[in-house]
This record gives C-alpha cells, structure tokens and sequence, in this order.
C-alpha cells in the first residue's frame, strides 16, 4: 500500500506540472466538432418534447453515440451558466490522471519499489498527442474511451461481486462515450469465460446483447468509415493498423514516407511481444484450465485486447484514406498508453534478475519521449491557441470559421448564432477586435516593400468516405521575421480583416539550451480562399508590443 502512495504521489507531481503548464494553451472556443457538444446543449435547450430531447442525446455522432460526451457539455453549462471551453478543455484533461491512476493499481499487484513505476507518468503526461490536448470532443471520447475501459477491465477482473455489479454502470458509460466501448464488453465476457464465471457470464451476455441492440437501432455508417474499400488494399489495411500503435514516430520524423515505415516497424515491436506473453496466457489460459497461471495478466490481457480491437476499427474504417491513416495525431496517446501497458506486462513476466535493468531502460525511454514531447508540441500548442483567438475574432466580425469548409460554416451558421445570443456561448476575450479597423489609437501601421513571403498555392482535401472535397489552400512561409509571441497573418481588404493564426519556428537547440530561447525568427501559415469573398487582400503581419498593435503592410497582394 505504502509503494501505491509513493508511486501515485510521484504521478500527481509530475500531472501538476502538466496540467498547470497546459492551461495557458487552453482557450473558450470551440475547435472543430466540439461543435456538436455546443448544438446539443443549444438544441436541449429549445424546450423540445421528452422524445426530441431523447433524440438529441441519442444521435449518432460519425459511428457514435456520444450520450456522455455531450451530458459533461450540458453539466458544465449548467453549472458555468456557459460553456467555457478553457475549463472544460482542463477538466477533460483529468482522464489522463485516471488512466494513470488504473496503471498504479495494477502496479501495485507487483510488488515492486515505486521508481519502477515512473515511466508511466513520464509516458502519459506530455503533450506529443496534442491534439488530444485541446480537442475537447476528442480527449472526452479518444482519452475517455481508455480510461472507462480500463476500469470496466479493473472491475471485471476482481472476483468481488460488488466489483462486479459496478461494471454494469461502466459498460455502460464506456459504451455511450465512444462506439469501440461495444467491443470492450465482449472482452469482459471473454475475461468472464476464461475465469469459469458462467453465472456472471450469462447476466454480462444478457446484458451485452441489449445494449447492441439499443446502439444499433437505426444506426447508419460514419462520413469517414469505408470498411469494403479499405478491404480492397491489404497493404494499406496491415500498414494502418501497425502505425496506429507506433504513431508516436512522426514527431521524431517528420518525413511522411520514412514515418510511416518507422511507424509501422515500431508498431511490429510494440504488438510482437505482446502477442507473445499475452497471447500464451490466453490460450493456456483458454485450452489448460487447470494448470495454475499468474492471473495478473488477466487485466493486461484484456487491455491489450481492447486495444488489438481498436486499431482493427480504425485500419477497417480509415485504411481507404492512405497508409498515413493511423499517423493521425490524435491516435498518438494510443501509442504511448501500449508502451505503458508492454512495459507493465514485460516487468510482470521477466525474471527478478532483470528487473531493475528493465527499469532503468524504462525511465530513460520514457524520460527521452516526455522531453521530446514537450520540444516538439509546445509550439502546436502555441499555434492551437492562437488558431483559437484567430477564429474566434473571424467569427465575431466577418461570420466564418475561416479555417472551415463553407459547407460547415453553412450548418453552423444557425445554431451558432443562436448560442451566441442566448448565452449558451460567451466571448472571454476581445482583446484583437482593435484589428478590425485601422483607425484605432492603439494600431501603427508600417508599410514595407522589401520583405517577401514565399506563398505557395495548394489545395486541401476535406475527407468523406462518399463525397470529399477538394479546396484551395495556400501555404505561406516567413523566412527570417522576428519572433513575436503575438504573431499574425492578415489578409486586409478596405472591406473586411481577416485573422490567420501563425506557427512559429524552433530556434536553434543551442539558444533553448544556453540562452532558454524555445522559439525561433520566422514562421509558417496555410488558409483556405474558400471563405474569402471575391475581391484583393493585402498580406499584412500583424504583432503586439506592449498595448499597441504594429501592422507590416506587405507589397504582396491576392486576388479572389
């Protein structure tokens, strides 16, 4: 008990840090389908009949039910009077704690000093997944997922019938957060058949058997979900799920082609020795039963198990798109989770004598990807946040998400407005609105002819199983512009200011390291025409100093 405290304790430090770090990057605005959380509560809010509000709820999100993603999004507006997304993009980020917590009680079943512990906080809590950092939907539905599964799988596993009982209320739960939670209660009936619990076995199948009914009542398939053409390419089918479970690699990479080999064979060496253990206490498990086993695999089966399922979806659903479909980011905190889960089962099912090199090699590793992770994301994050300001100053003035399709901006349009207007959304921050006239005490305006950004015109594919899209886009880069952290690109017209958010570049390792320098001079950007209305746009550089706005008026102009 003593090891738990001191293990956990060392989690808690280390997700203080993480959490108060992260917080300044959180910011109350919706990103992208966070929107359907916010048109729920908007739409529960209309006064509708009990079936209208049951249907609401109950609405499939893609391939999900998200009954309990969008109950969180109600409960915190009822208790901000608003949905605050700053707070509840913090709140949402306690799943990882959670996950970490579930972690340190299977840990405790080893016996073993609590620095072995160490490498799953250091795994779990750094922003290489950053997606699944800011993206509240996600981090309710892809963070969320792994933690109601774990404890379903916690739950399942204990022979206390109390235990028990209570997994009913987690299936349920984890079932309603995101659709893959169908597959986490057929491995608790396998957990339940493997343990000659027949009595419980058949209230679970009972059980089971009802929810899939209720999911699937009038169920119809994902805008992104292509199961038979994903089917025709094998090759894509196998890479796919293999960079699902090694796709923390980009971030080491940044070089799609050599990532997604990379991803693939890290995903080999996560999945090989883990089939290996696991695999054999399955079906010695399975077909000797009375041979006697060290059944604190049975946890780490199950959890593999889940996971094994997971990668399947994703591969049978996404694979279609291209074999960098499991290198999405928010995928990235699977893979990080599975090398926790490999290192747990490798410690639990390697010889004492080995145990403390095993450790040792574990920190390092996981110390190595922490560091990295916090080098590498601290700038998305950054960008994210900025992205977040840009829109929100965007929506305000001119009407659009600029970083949105129009057929988006179009089945917002409504719903949004009407949260603005009765207060279900509230703006936090009107501090770039100055920007939307140049006849403002507290904006200089420069004019300069020499300095050039290098546009490069593109396009952007907006992905649909049956109907993508395919829109201009453009991608701009500053070579050598001094760094900022209020940084913007503007596109000005005499008729409206639009706002594009700005990535900074990484300054030079030997600045961060001798001179704490983290950013670097010059930026990257990308927009999309598709919300501009026809006209010339004059690119401008916008960046704060002290209260006052300075505008670099470029000699570079486009024309829509």
């Amino acid at each position: 008990m003593k090891t738990q405290k001191y293990a956990f304790g060392i989690s808690l430090l280390l997700f203080l840090v993480f959490i108060i770090f992260l917080q300044q990057y959180c910011y109350n605005f919706f990103f992208a389908d966070d929107y359907h959380l916010l048109r729920y509560v908007t739409d529960s809010q209309q006064g509708k009949s009990f079936k209208e509000q049951f249907s609401l709820l109950f609405d499939l999100h893609n391939e999900h039910r998200i009954i309990f993603p969008r109950l969180f999004t109600l409960l915190i507006y009822q208790i901000e009077g608003f949905i605050d997304w700053k707070t509840f993009n913090i709140i949402s980020l306690f799943y990882y704690l959670g996950i970490c917590w579930i972690f340190n009680l299977a840990f405790n079943k080893l016996k073993v000093s609590a620095w072995y512990f160490l490498p799953i906080p250091l795994l779990l809590f750094h922003p290489l997944s950053h997606e699944n950092i800011y993206w509240t939907i996600s981090v309710l539905q892809q963070v969320g997922n792994l933690f109601w599964a774990m404890l379903l799988f916690w739950l399942i596993t204990n022979p206390n019938k109390k235990y028990f009982y209570w997994a009913f209320v987690v299936g349920f739960v984890l079932t309603f957060t995101h659709g893959n939670g169908l597959f986490g209660l057929l491995i608790a009936g396998v957990i339940l058949f493997l343990t000659r619990r027949i009595t419980d076995l058949l209230r679970w199948s009972i059980f089971t058997v009802a929810l899939f009914s209720v999911y699937f009542y009038q169920y119809r398939s994902g805008q992104n979900s292509n199961v038979s053409q994903s089917l025709h390419h094998i090759d894509m089918l196998l890479r796919c799920f293999f960079t699902f479970w090694g796709s923390i690699t980009w971030h080491f990479t940044n070089h799609y082609n050599v990532t997604n080999i990379f991803a693939a064979c890290t995903g080999v060496l996560i999945v090989g020795p883990l089939i290996i253990i696991l695999g054999k206490y399955f079906f010695t498990k399975l077909l000797t039963p009375k041979i006697t086993l060290d059944d604190r695999n049975l946890f780490l089966l199950a959890c593999f198990g889940y996971l094994l399922v997971t990668s399947a979806l994703v591969a049978l659903s996404r694979a279609w798109i291209g074999y960098g479909a499991g290198l999405d980011n928010r995928y990235a905190h699977n893979s990080l989770w599975a090398i926790a889960l490999l290192y747990l089962t490798l410690l639990l099912n390697s010889p004492k004598a080995i145990h403390k090199t095993l450790g040792v090699m574990a920190i390092a590793g996981a110390f190595v990807i922490n560091v990295f992770g916090w080098y590498s994301s601290t700038i998305k994050l950054k960008y994210q946040f900025d992205s977040e300001r840009a829109e929100a100053f965007n929506y305000r003035m001119n009407g659009v998400i600029f970083r949105e399709s129009p057929i988006f901006n179009s089945n917002i349009k409504q719903t949004l407005a009407l949260s603005y207007k009765n207060g279900i959304s509230k703006y936090s921050d009107f501090d770039l609105d100055v920007l939307n006239s140049f006849e403002n005490a507290t904006i200089e305006l420069k004019k300069d002819s020499t300095f050039k950004l290098t546009t490069v015109p593109s396009t952007t594919t907006i992905q649909d199983a049956k109907n993508p899209t395919i829109l201009v886009s453009y991608l701009i880069e500053a070579q050598a512009f001094p760094y900022n952290e209020n940084t913007f690109l503007m596109l000005h017209s005499d008729k409206a200011n639009y706002l594009v958010p700005v990535e900074h570049k990484h300054g030079r390792k030997t600045d961060l390291l001798f001179k704490g320098k983290y950013f670097g001079d010059g930026f990257y950007a990308t927009f999309l025409t598709s919300n501009l209305p026809k006209g010339k746009y004059q690119y401008s550089i916008v960046q704060k100093n002290d209260k006052t706005y300075k505008i670099t008026l470029l000699e570079q102009f486009l024309e829509i």
